[in-house]
């Protein structure tokens, strides 16, 4: 395989605040994406998104070149688990899921020729779009566009709102909630699937076989609104989303958005690929 393209970029423009990553090695290649904290928690400074991102992507390399995704997923899980049980602290994340250090992932498997996802990723397989997004955020994107809608209509001022998000805070104890569905089937249609140190059921594991004339690959976090074949064609599109609505609440909904001073919405991670026909 070849690599194409490969960007990564901070929300705020500051390389250490970055909660998403890259992986690149012979076997793998990855976007992982870290969920942002849900609460004041910080690891030796460190968000538990950044926490999460860096400690799966230090552990990619000892993954066995034919290890099946259950097998991946697995080990990342106990390598997360072992960081709480470094910082003591397995028993409260195992009770408080808001406490978690947590990322979703997509991932192709060269030996397996599969791409596999956990979590909100996306991706583009030849020209076909994948990407399994959460029902919990179709729920807290409406509410955040429908309180910051009615915000606009009672006469508050758009740079206002993207100075002090309103929205975003009226969808916190939201955001936080959620995480109780994270990992849980119990928690029905708001189940969704993250890398947290918990075990992953199988549900929230998402594997497609990469068919054999594909020869083109596009991985990335959901940073990019919009994705496209080319990193030009996918930064264009960001683009056109921030400067016609700032806010996200109209064509692409989002649980934040742009904040003054920051150069997007989100972290963003993109890496295009030439694999081989079989």
């Amino acid at each position: 395989m070849k690599l194409e393209e490969q960007f990564l970029a901070a929300k705020t423009g500051r390389e250490a605040d970055c909660e998403d990553a890259i992986y690149v090695g012979e076997d793998f290649v990855a976007i992982v994406d870290g969920v942002s904290s849900k609460t004041a928690r910080r690891w030796n400074g460190a968000t538990g998104g950044r926490l999460a991102s860096q400690t799966i992507l230090a552990a990619m390399p000892s993954m066995p070149s034919a290890a099946t995704f259950r097998e991946v997923v697995d080990r990342l899980t106990a390598t997360l688990r072992e960081l709480y049980l470094h910082y003591n602290c397995f028993d409260l994340v195992e009770r408080d899921p808001r406490q978690r250090a947590a990322a979703a992932m997509v991932i192709y498997s060269r030996a397996r020729r599969e791409l596999w996802s956990v979590g909100d990723c996306q991706a583009l397989i030849g020209d076909k779009f994948v990407c399994h997004r959460k029902y919990v955020d179709e729920v807290t994107t409406a509410t955040r566009a429908y309180y910051l809608k009615s915000e606009l209509l009672r006469g508050a001022d758009a740079s206002a709102l993207i100075e002090n998000d309103p929205g975003r805070a009226f969808i916190s104890e939201l955001l936080e909630r959620q995480t109780y569905f994270q990992n849980n089937p119990a928690a029905g249609e708001y189940f969704y699937a993250m890398l947290d140190g918990l075990p992953v059921p199988d549900q929230g594991l998402f594997v497609q076989p990469i068919p054999a004339q594909t020869t083109s690959l596009v991985l990335a976090s959901d940073g990019y609104p919009v994705l496209k074949s080319t990193l030009k064609k996918s930064e264009e599109a960001l683009q056109a989303v921030i400067q016609n609505d700032p806010l996200l609440i109209e064509s692409y909904k989002s649980t934040k958005g742009l904040r003054a001073g920051w150069l997007s919405f989100d972290d963003r991670a993109y890496l295009r690929l030439t694999i081989p026909s079989l």
